[in-house]
């Protein structure tokens, strides 16, 4: 079995009992939250990224991405909200937001996510909404 290597994310995540063991495809997945977290942040809204975008920017399959977004949430490191867009205007189903929660994980989490220098999605296939007024 292969060491994986020490994250700071991942740290924070063992700290908190959130996670009990490290992996590459979670710091992977970490590494695009936080960098959909600053591209949100780079146009003046409110810390979003959906999953869609995780698994466009990391290249991993749904099925090893999904349950990675899900565990953080239950472990209550981030947030979710359906988007309050009309789904029939935009033509497909309303994406559920990921925020870092406000609490002491989320924010510590958030604090400890190592942004690589360039994301794999760019800016300009990101599509941000306005956040909303709920």
């Amino acid at each position: 079995m292969t060491r994986v290597e020490s994250d700071p994310a991942e740290e924070v995540l063992v700290e908190f009992g959130a996670i009990k063991r490290r992996s590459a495809q979670r710091r992977m997945i970490l590494a695009c939250l936080g960098c959909r977290w600053e591209a949100s942040s780079d146009k003046n809204q409110s810390l979003t990224a959906y999953g869609l975008e995780i698994i466009k920017c990391s290249g991993l399959a749904s099925g090893s991405v999904y349950p990675v977004l899900h565990q953080l949430e239950l472990a209550g490191a981030t947030t979710t909200e359906i988007e309050t867009a009309d789904p029939v205007a935009l033509g497909r189903h309303p994406r559920r937001l990921i925020r870092p929660a406000e609490n002491e994980l989320g924010q510590s989490l958030l604090a400890a996510i190592q942004v690589p220098q360039e994301c794999s999605l760019p800016p300009s296939k990101v599509w941000m909404y306005p956040p909303s007024d709920a």
